[in-house]
């Protein structure tokens, strides 16, 4: 097991340095100057090219990436051209706030969608099953942005019971939580749903049913158990997505996450920032990674068998 989760390791570590490299050179090449955003459009010439040479924008596009990697590997992204101060340290203070989102949208789509997955595989066919089908099937289609202004105009607009932007109570989580959560929320259902129909037809589940164990003992105790790995597969990787699709929710809510933050960054074409944003996020990605599978041995001995060798 141990061999396993370093060589799990040596992967993240690839990864998130495959990321870094990709948004450092996609920086690079996207229009616009980091100087001219920074001194705006007035600026002369002089001025501008001062800035690049501070900035060390001026030098070659391989020692500039060289220094970047260098820095990088003792977690120093650089100052912010925009904010001052380090990079990575006003992305941490962002993190807060963007975990708190995410862990509630998480929150949000398990305790409501495991439920109701359950309930409708146990009534295949009938009426409950086929709304929960069509509210997931809905839920999943509709754009995050789409779902986020339409909860702004009708419960803080219109009904004004909620409001609409901000972060100072847990009235400002509602509203983002739910538009982040419920594509989430339509794909828990429908695994849940898919993945017990499935279970409830193998032959030890009959077995219990003969013993006379009550139905609800029979999913519960030896069904539930039995279709946990997918779920919490897609549960683990959607958290980690989560934190780095929480970009337009944050914006439409005026959340002060780092989704928000990073947006900010690329309307600046501020390169420590968006650098510094980019790893971190690759970072709980790969870690939320090696989180579930981790838990696979836990949920199922087998694994840890395959997993050591």
């Amino acid at each position: 097991m141990t061999a396993y989760i370093l060589r799990r390791l040596g992967y993240a570590i690839f990864v998130v340095w495959g990321a870094v490299t990709i948004i450092f050179i996609v920086m690079r090449f996207v229009p616009g100057d980091p100087a001219t955003a920074l001194l705006g459009p007035t600026a002369t010439p002089d001025q501008i090219e001062a800035t690049r040479t501070r900035l060390g924008l001026d030098r070659p596009l391989v020692v500039q990436y060289l220094r970047y990697m260098m820095n990088a590997i003792q977690l120093h992204f650089g100052d912010s051209y925009r904010l001052g101060g380090s990079a990575i340290g006003h992305v941490i203070d962002r993190l807060p706030a963007t975990l708190l989102l995410a862990v509630s949208s998480t929150g949000f789509a398990v305790l409501l969608g495991f439920p109701m997955g359950v309930l409708a595989a146990r009534s295949p066919g009938k009426a409950f099953d086929r709304l929960v089908s069509r509210i997931s099937l809905v839920g999943q289609a509709l754009p995050t942005f789409w779902t986020g202004i339409m909860l702004v105009l009708v419960f803080a607009r219109y009904l004004q019971l909620l409001p609409s932007a901000g972060a100072t109570s847990w009235q400002h989580l509602v509203m983002p939580t739910v538009a982040l959560g419920l594509p989430f929320l339509s794909i828990v259902v429908r695994l849940v749903r898919s993945g017990l129909l499935d279970v409830l037809n193998e032959n030890y589940v009959q077995v219990a049913r003969s013993k006379g164990l009550t139905e609800n003992g029979v999913v519960y105790r030896h069904a539930v158990r039995n279709m946990l790995l997918p779920v919490v597969t897609v549960v683990g990787l959607q958290l980690g997505a989560l934190i780095g699709g929480a970009v337009i929710v944050e914006t439409v809510f005026a959340w002060p996450g780092v989704g928000r933050l990073l947006i900010n960054a690329i309307q600046n074409r501020d390169f420590p920032v968006v650098q510094a944003t980019t790893a971190l996020m690759a970072a709980v990605f790969v870690v939320m990674n090696l989180v579930v599978d981790i838990t696979y041995t836990w949920l199922d001995p087998r694994v840890r068998v395959v997993g050591d060798h």
